[in-house]
């Protein structure tokens, strides 16, 4: 009765972790969960216009919807502008104001990454 027992809870858990595998195939690391609406994401623009400049290396970017989600977090903001550099994880900001690098790391670690200054 026991090994019964402990034979169908790992039978389930196998079943849940492919599953995951499945899910996370079809949609990427990032795939999990509601999908993220995206307004218009700012793009073509001049980066002279912006009077600061600071560089992040970013841990964590798995996809192309890690890229999506850091991308849209940032450039939904007013009087900034980022780019991520998919190849290096590098992020740049460019920003009107002086924009504080706490910030930055705060919503880097809130979408579930890890920001550096550079």
């Amino acid at each position: 009765m026991g090994t019964f027992f402990i034979l169908s809870i790992l039978f389930i858990i196998l079943i849940i972790g492919v599953l995951s595998i499945i899910k996370r195939g079809s949609k990427g690391c990032c795939g999990v969960g509601k999908e993220i609406k995206h307004k218009e994401i700012k793009s073509q623009i001049d980066e002279s216009q912006y009077k600061y400049k600071r560089e992040y290396s970013v841990e964590g970017i798995h996809c192309k919807k890690c890229e999506e989600r850091i991308l849209y977090s940032f450039n939904s903001q007013k009087d900034i502008f980022v780019k991520l550099d998919s190849k290096t994880n590098i992020l740049t900001i460019f920003s009107l104001n002086e924009y504080s690098p706490i910030l930055v790391f705060q919503r880097l670690e809130a979408l579930g990454y890890k920001g550096k200054e550079l």
